[in-house]
């Protein structure tokens, strides 16, 4: 637990965000140990505010014939869902974001990928939950609409 009070009291979480960021399609496994890192960081909010679920869907767009990759980064969001830290309104399930329907759009089309790919045991898990979370976020946003 102590090097991720580290990583995060000396902006690791934006390091690991740049290095994707600076890297998106050079190294799978760069790719795949980032998204690790940030599944496995406890301050899930200082990621989504930072960015991390976005820069986490743009290296599953840009890595997306990568078994690893796309099970590291499902494992990852998954996490961040979790925690209520992947959509930006998901701490105020009444008042959904008019950007939340983007990233929702983003989210359902990368998790509907990775759920035609052979992926690890763990990423299998993270996508059927992934597919839930997005069936409830859509749900929500309809009786809201409504």
């Amino acid at each position: 637990a102590y090097y991720k009070v580290i990583i995060s009291k000396y902006n690791g979480i934006g390091i690991v965000l740049d290095t994707m960021q600076s890297f998106p399609n050079d190294d799978h496994d760069l790719q795949a140990t980032c998204c690790s890192i940030l599944h496995n960081m406890g301050n899930k909010a200082m990621i989504q505010e930072k960015g991390g679920v976005e820069a986490m869907l743009e290296v599953m767009e840009c890595c997306s014939n990568s078994i690893h990759v796309q099970s590291e980064a499902c494992c990852a969001l998954y996490g961040q869902a979790l925690q209520n830290c992947l959509l930006a309104s998901s701490q105020d399930e009444d008042t959904p974001s008019s950007g939340d329907a983007a990233l929702t759009q983003r989210l359902q089309h990368a998790v509907q990928h990775a759920q035609d790919m052979y992926l690890t045991a763990k990423g299998k898990e993270s996508v059927s939950y992934l597919q839930k979370y997005i069936e409830e976020r859509e749900s929500v946003q309809s009786e809201t609409q409504t």
